[in-house]
């Protein structure tokens, strides 16, 4: 082998050196950020790679240099996709999200949690009662679950539950409908003595619907919004911001979703978010109450 070849094997060497570990660090610094169980899993297996990539430079092969770097590829691939799983948001139908907001130590988290965990939240307004929940429901990240339950009187032509649509927004911002959240069905109730229960995190809170009698008209509404956030006072005060609930007429942008037993009615979010037409808007007046 002459010179040229050893030198540029020692610089591939090198470079696949340096490249393991900083990407060996990335992790470790990573996981002292956000540990998880499967970060910790990685690291492992990180460790595990990296003993045998040094064990290959010394001559003391256990597997065949392809095989070497598929593990390579293969560990850095799941570390980008859990990476990734662990930091995006996360949706689905019923109206649950949680935000890109960094999640906390357990150590910063227990101030936090001391502080808003269980807490209730009072809703007021004209014709309008609710009431709002905080739940910390992991304290290593701090990750909690806040509920948003409001019933209401509206004279709406109310036919099915894709009709209208109810956001959550900040006071004296209603052109502004980037700063909406939610995006939750409302739902006529047909019971006169219908009553929110008093804990917001109650699963009974299904009971006060109700369906109508023929073209029984609605009498009140509710919003029912469940988020997950990694939880801190800045997430407060955005909750007790969120003081406007906005009622959009969502009817013109419901579309046919395909499903294994026909097309499944549902409304397009974001053409109402964008163009529909706003019908009416009410004030919340937001107290502490008391813890659940």
């Amino acid at each position: 082998m002459n010179i040229t070849t050893k030198a540029k094997n020692l610089s591939q060497k090198a470079l696949a050196i340096i490249t393991t570990l900083i990407i060996l660090s990335l992790t470790i610094a990573f996981l002292m950020l956000h540990f998880t169980f499967w970060f910790f899993i990685i690291l492992i297996f990180w460790l595990f790679f990296s003993l045998i990539f040094i064990f290959e430079l010394i001559k003391i092969s256990f597997f065949s240099g392809s095989w070497l770097w598929f593990f390579f590829w293969l560990i850095l691939v799941v570390s980008l996709i859990f990476s990734f799983a662990f930091r995006l948001p996360k949706s689905n139908q019923s109206n649950t999200s949680i935000t890109s907001q960094n999640s906390l130590t357990k150590e910063d988290c227990q101030p936090i949690k001391e502080k808003y965990d269980n807490k209730k939240l009072s809703i007021t307004g004209e014709n309008l009662v609710g009431n709002i929940g905080i739940k910390i429901t992991d304290e290593n990240s701090c990750r909690a679950e806040v509920v948003h339950n409001l019933m209401f009187e509206a004279d709406l032509d109310k036919r099915n539950n894709l009709d209208y649509v109810g956001y959550l927004g900040v006071i004296d911002k209603t052109e502004n409908r980037d700063s909406w959240s939610g995006g939750s069905d409302l739902i006529g109730v047909y019971k006169a003595d219908a009553q929110l229960p008093n804990d917001p995190f109650d699963t009974q809170i299904a009971k006060i619907y109700s369906y109508p009698q023929g073209d029984q008209k609605a009498l009140k509404f509710v919003i029912h919004q469940s988020k997950f956030y990694y939880f801190n006072d800045k997430i407060y005060d955005e909750i007790l911001q969120k003081n406007k609930l906005y009622l959009i007429d969502g009817r013109n942008f419901v579309v046919d979703r395909e499903a294994d037993s026909g097309a499944v009615p549902e409304y397009d979010k974001e053409q109402i978010n964008k163009n529909g037409k706003l019908i009416k808007t009410l004030n919340l007046d937001i107290l502490e109450a008391s813890y659940i």
